[in-house]
């Protein structure tokens, strides 16, 4: 009956560990993270659209054939805002004397988003094209107002993003007859007289120079030019899946959370793993010390009542074994600390939590690593914390 008593308690006590524990990860992970996140969703992400203008002039007769010009706005890095999608060039064109407005363009986070505008349609005869080239930076303050800089390709700042394009052609008069054939000359007749004897003409055989002969020198052997191939690096391609975010996203409270981050995102999973295990060692290794100190009180009030039968216990070997179980608990409980430490000091080391969210990045599988291993060191320490047969044994009289 004790034993059943006993193991309903320990079943209790689990279960109340278990639910203190979700309450405590979920009351941190408020206090780190949805308290800024509300702030941020409230604000909500900058939208800007540029404003391109062209101009276009045709002279002479001729007509041009077309009036219609290509343009692209390439983002400097991977990971800038287009229309097209983060890092992908976007191309639209213009026709005629017009103005268009390229967007729209969503910015979630401060900072400075540098592009290069520039007009991409092919040459043609009788074209004049402007070749400016715009460097577009976009700054994003932290209350997101925007604030667009074009320097033009002098160095010197413009105040609109505006191309200039002329054409200039002549077109053949449709009412051009062609001139009069002139008259040939009259014909000049020739009338035959005797034959002259043919002239022998003695034609001199050329002289050919000797061809040199040359003799290849071994040692002065020049190899053969080899071309040499393109290096195809495999890191470039890592490189860019770990610089780009995932395509997949949640909507996490109102934000656009991709469910894996490249560099420039930090894994919300990351943060949960690291206070779920120091939670958790820190809980079992204080219940451990609680134990360890009610055992060391009881042992003593026990010397107190019969110091007689505590030292034949001591002198008889039978606490050799709980102390050799305690020092394999205790050797288990600071692998899980140091696994605990080693996460903390990754996370505080390696993420930066002024970059945007996504649920994973490229850590996220060193701390889920980091995590089993608490798990499986708090585990062993429980399994062999207490001898065998303790639970099943017979309470001496």
């Amino acid at each position: 009956m004790a034993t059943r008593v006993t193991s309903k308690n320990k079943a209790m006590r689990v279960s109340r560990f278990i639910k203190g524990l979700i309450a405590l990860s979920l009351a941190l992970f408020c206090l780190m993270y949805l308290m800024p996140a509300t702030v941020a969703a409230a604000a909500g992400p900058a939208e800007l659209r540029l404003t391109i203008q062209q101009s276009f002039t045709a002279s002479g007769t001729a007509t041009p054939p077309s009036e219609t010009f290509s343009y692209r706005l390439a983002p400097e890095v991977s990971s800038n805002p287009t229309p097209a999608g983060n890092g992908i060039d976007y191309t639209f064109t213009i026709r005629g004397t017009d103005e268009v407005d390229v967007g729209p363009l969503y910015f979630y986070q401060e900072g400075v988003y540098r592009y290069e505008l520039r007009h991409i349609t092919a040459t043609a005869s009788g074209y004049v094209f402007d070749a400016e080239v715009y460097k577009v930076e976009i700054h994003v303050a932290s209350d997101m107002k925007v604030v667009v800089v074009a320097i033009k390709s002098n160095g010197k700042k413009a105040d609109v993003l505006a191309f200039s394009h002329s054409f200039s052609g002549t077109a053949p008069k449709p009412d051009d007859k062609p001139g009069p054939v002139p008259t040939p000359p009259p014909s000049v007749v020739i009338v035959p007289g005797p034959t002259p004897a043919p002239i022998t003409v003695i034609v001199p055989n050329p002289v050919i120079p000797p061809l040199p002969v040359v003799v290849p020198d071994s040692g002065n052997q020049q190899p053969a030019t080899q071309t040499e191939e393109p290096t195809v690096s495999i890191i470039d391609p890592v490189m860019e899946a770990l610089e780009a975010p995932g395509v997949l996203s949640i909507n996490l409270f109102g934000l656009e959370v991709p469910l894996f981050g490249g560099l420039g995102y930090w894994g919300l999973a990351n943060l949960v793993l690291c206070l779920a295990a120091g939670v958790l060692t820190f809980t079992i290794w204080f219940r451990a010390f609680l134990a360890e100190r009610a055992k060391s009180k009881a042992a003593a009030a026990r010397y107190k009542r019969s110091p007689e039968d505590s030292e034949s216990g001591l002198l008889t070997g039978d606490q050799d074994k709980p102390q050799l179980h305690q020092r394999l608990s205790l050797g288990w409980l600071a692998t899980a600390v140091t696994a605990t430490a080693v996460g903390i000091f990754l996370f505080v080391f390696t993420v930066d939590l002024s970059k945007s969210m996504a649920l994973a990045d490229a850590w996220t599988i060193c701390y889920a690593v980091l995590f089993m291993l608490v798990i499986a060191a708090l585990v062993c320490a429980r399994k062999q914390g207490a001898p065998k047969g303790s639970a099943k044994g017979k309470q001496p009289a």
